[in-house]
């Protein structure tokens, strides 16, 4: 039934519902359109406009045309436009010109402080329930392309920088976990995980990146654990690295940033907080092949202490990796063999044995610094003194062996 020359209802599309038709047949012009306006009555302003619901022609090209759907609200003033419905399905808010699927902005104050955005999923039901999630997932690539990114930056200018934050949430009982990853590599690397303070300008101070665990509860509680892993391999790839490294100096005769690595302050009789290497550890080297590489000089001070150990019943096998000083009860009935006795190493052995028997030493050494070694006697091997201990001290210069001896202790 017509009810006016450019509004009529009509029984509706396929698949939808009724249809109101709201006609503008003027003439052809970017941003002409039809709408329905909402009017109510203010206190002793009369009636007045509140909001309006608009059809918008973004393209009036015969072959191309588009349209938007605005929405518009009044804010003590004449109804102006906060969201639209642009012609590929994007959605702006507080934007005419979404440049995605949503694209949320809150534009510049006229005063005052910033409007947020807030994203607050839905809180459980009584009875132990979860929370709602928000996901948040950058779109997957297709052949060599790369996935999307997901970037979150915290204002810019200004005295300070905003603060990105990444907390886990608080529990009544535990804290909730706070989690980056880097993406996983189907065929190629792993995706870094990037946490970065912001950059200053003229002379300002760049802002600190924090990964910080949360707080015990008030009671008993333990800290949270700080986690940093570099991703693990895939198929026959390689784990991924993790870098700490302090900045960079920019000007002239600046220092570099340091990197400081502090074990967790106690309270009354506690331990302070140990800090744990796992692993090969190289300073001055990339590729360390002992516990400890040091290439380079080293300066210790107070004492260097490697450890000992004692062996009894009588073994011709000794293993040095278990400390430098080694004291056995062997009778030196046969040669003695060494495990990882290493080129530049000083060594102590002490027979506790109280027979006479001369120990002789294999040529044949094994485990690290493995291969054939002579041995050069100060003064020259012999028979030991009964009743007593004798003490050998050794130190390998590549291939041989230097041995200073003495018996009667």
């Amino acid at each position: 039934n017509m009810i006016a020359s450019n509004v009529s209802i009509s029984n509706g599309i396929a698949g939808y519902f009724p249809t109101i038709k709201v006609k503008n047949n003027g003439l052809a012009a970017v941003n002409n359109g039809t709408g329905i306006q909402f009017s109510s009555n203010r206190t002793t302003g009369g009636l007045t406009e509140i909001a309006d619901v608009g059809g918008i022609i973004t393209d009036i090209t015969n072959g191309s045309y588009k349209g938007a759907l605005v929405l518009s609200t009044s804010n003590n003033a004449a109804p102006a436009e906060r969201v639209r419905i642009d012609h590929l399905g994007n959605v702006g808010i507080g934007t005419a010109n979404p440049a995605g699927k949503l694209d949320v902005q809150s534009g510049t104050a006229t005063s005052g402080n910033g409007t947020p955005i807030n994203i607050i999923s839905q809180n459980a039901a009584a009875g132990n329930q979860n929370g709602g999630a928000i996901n948040i997932t950058a779109g997957n690539a297709t052949g060599t392309g790369t996935g999307g990114a997901i970037t979150i930056t915290a204002g810019l200018l200004g005295n300070t920088g905003g603060t990105a934050l990444f907390k886990g949430g608080t529990g009544f009982v535990n804290g909730g976990d706070a989690q980056m990853y880097g993406g996983n590599g189907a065929t190629g690397n792993g995706g870094h995980a990037i946490v970065g303070g912001g950059t200053a300008t003229v002379n300002g101070l760049g802002g600190n990146a924090w990964l910080v665990a949360g707080q015990g509860g008030s009671t008993s509680g333990n800290g949270g654990q700080t986690n940093v892993y570099g991703g693990g391999g895939w198929g026959s790839g390689h784990g991924g690295k993790v870098d700490i490294a302090g900045g960079t100096a920019a000007g002239t005769n600046k220092n570099g940033g340091n990197v400081v690595i502090t074990g967790g302050t106690a309270t009354g009789s506690g331990t302070t907080g140990n800090i744990q290497l796992i692993g090969n550890v190289g300073v001055g080297t990339t590729s360390p092949s002992q516990k400890l590489e040091v290439v380079g000089n080293a300066k210790i001070s107070g004492q260097l202490a490697t450890g000992s150990q004692t062996i009894v019943g009588g073994t011709s096998s000794l293993n040095w990796n278990n400390g430098n000083s080694i004291s056995t009860d062997y009778n030196c009935g046969g040669t003695i063999s060494f495990a990882n006795l290493i080129d530049g190493g000083t060594y102590t052995l002490v027979v506790t044995d109280t027979g006479t028997t001369q120990c002789d030493f294999s040529t044949t050494t094994t485990g690290t610094g493995a291969g054939t070694v002579s041995y050069r006697f100060r003064p020259n091997n012999n028979l030991r003194t009964a009743t007593s201990h004798t003490i050998y001290t050794l130190m390998r210069i590549g291939t041989i062996v230097y041995v200073s001896w003495a018996s009667g202790f």
